[in-house]
């Protein structure tokens, strides 16, 4: 429902309380930074970001490891993983994304992400909705999915992998047209695809869980697993990046795992509070010329207490391969790791903006600034005033008169006004007596669009 707008004095009034509120916001704002969104303070070129911390990650590993192990280390002792999902403001600051969804800008220029560093942590919620992953992983690799293309581009040969080039190979365009049969095995040629289910109870003290390779408990079709593990994972490094321009954020993060006991019973003990069953699908390029795993998993939680419901999750995950994790940890020449590191970070981020990509539409609100011309600035307004008076006149104002085109400065009473167009309102069942009681014309149901409106005025 439209509110046609009422008389002059209605809107100088409206105007008068919404600079008072515009005016205490601002001054709040400026006695309290923090009420700023603190989390959108530090845009980083994701690349070098992902760089930077692939470095600091073989630092961490490195001082993880007891100083009696000698180098070079052979066999896998941790990994690096980036995960999809939202980050959201921590607990008590309302349940929501840290940044609100849409390309940003600074300075006029597009902000592809923004590094989350500040206090309190933003709380990672893991995943992605069901439509998202359906859409980009159900197809595998029987047809050109959004998991395929982030596989293949251009590659240059540089110290044993390929540096990405935004621009799609022969390869890819060969690859990716149709789905024909001729297409999916040539993309089951150059891609593998590993498919397993594994079962995990969750909740035991110091973050244990227990892990059954397939079902469990296992169907009497199905193989009988003889022992579980008990295995623990320590966080040893993570880095937060939100990217307000695609549908979800990225979580990287540098963990080892410690396995307790190896020969879990098939009953598993006592004190888990979650059973999570994981069916996922991983792919490789066969050739090794990209270095990241990409996991795909639906996940189906089950509780300990049968009131709680059961759930269902959708994760998509990057890894960095072993071998190639050791290659990082190992390398000691400055300049070969300052190149791996820029090359890996390149191949996520390459695989990232295929799977999630980045919007390239920035909001108007981000770029708008103020216009330079103050006096065509004060006409434009004088502009609006004076459509505002002539519609509210009706049959009492014979001409419409503009202040554009006029030598002498416009009436200071008429550039009070911002906007002079209807007033859309959510329609309640308060409003039915103040229709009924309004002028003929009063008002009139219409779309109610979200987003901002803008006026235009030519001034000359």
């Amino acid at each position: 429902m439209s509110k046609r707008p009422g008389g002059f004095a209605d809107l100088l009034a409206k105007k008068a309380k919404t600079d008072r509120q515009t005016n205490a916001e601002q001054a709040a704002q400026a006695s309290n930074p923090a009420s700023k969104n603190r989390y959108l303070s530090s845009p980083v070129p994701p690349e070098s970001a992902l760089a930077s911390f692939l470095l600091q990650s073989r630092h961490a590993a490195k001082q993880f490891l007891p100083k009696e192990i000698t180098f070079p280390i052979t066999k896998p002792f941790c990994e690096i993983e980036a995960r999809l999902g939202i980050l959201k403001l921590p607990f008590g600051q309302r349940d929501r994304r840290v940044a609100s969804s849409g390309p940003k800008s600074k300075d006029g220029k597009p902000v592809k992400a923004f590094h989350c560093h500040q206090q309190p942590n933003c709380v990672m919620e893991s995943g992605v909705s069901r439509t998202h992953f359906l859409t980009w992983t159900q197809g595998g690799l029987v047809s050109f999915s959004r998991v395929v293309p982030s596989f293949f581009c251009r590659c240059v040969a540089h110290v044993g992998f390929v540096l990405l080039q935004s621009e799609p190979g022969p390869m890819t365009l060969a690859l990716g047209v149709t789905s024909s049969n001729a297409d999916a095995n040539k993309l089951k040629h150059e891609l593998h695809e590993h498919e397993y289910v594994e079962t995990v109870y969750t909740g035991y003290g110091n973050d244990g869980r227990v892990c059954y390779d397939g079902m469990h408990p296992p169907t009497k079709q199905g193989p009988q697993p003889a022992f579980g593990k008990m295995e623990y994972k320590d966080k040893l490094a993570n880095m937060d990046l939100t990217i307000p321009a695609a549908s979800y954020d990225m979580r990287i993060s540098l963990s080892a795992e410690k396995i307790l006991d190896d020969r879990v019973p098939i009953d598993p003990p006592a004190g888990w509070s979650r059973k999570r069953v994981k069916r996922r699908r991983s792919y490789t390029r066969r050739d090794k010329n990209i270095a990241w795993q990409i996991d795909v998993t639906e996940v189906t939680t089950s509780h300990a207490d049968p009131n709680h419901p059961i759930e269902v999750d959708y994760e998509i995950e990057m890894e960095l391969q072993e071998k190639v994790m050791l290659q990082l940890v190992n390398e000691n020449d400055e300049g070969r790791l300052q190149s791996l590191t820029k090359q890996l970070a390149s191949q996520l981020w390459w695989i990232l903006s295929q799977i999630n990509p980045l919007a390239e539409v920035i909001d108007a609100e981000e770029t708008l600034r103020d216009h330079p011309n103050k006096r065509a600035v004060r006409l434009a307004l004088a502009q609006c005033g004076a459509l505002k008076k002539f519609m509210d006149g009706g049959a009492n104002v014979a001409s419409f008169s503009s202040p554009i085109g006029k030598a002498e400065e416009p009436p200071q009473g008429l550039s009070n006004l911002k906007f002079i167009g209807c007033m859309p309102i959510n329609f309640s069942r308060h409003n039915i007596e103040e229709v009924q009681r309004s002028p003929e014309n009063g008002y009139f149901l219409s779309e109610k669009t979200d987003g901002v409106r803008h006026f235009m005025i030519f001034t000359g």
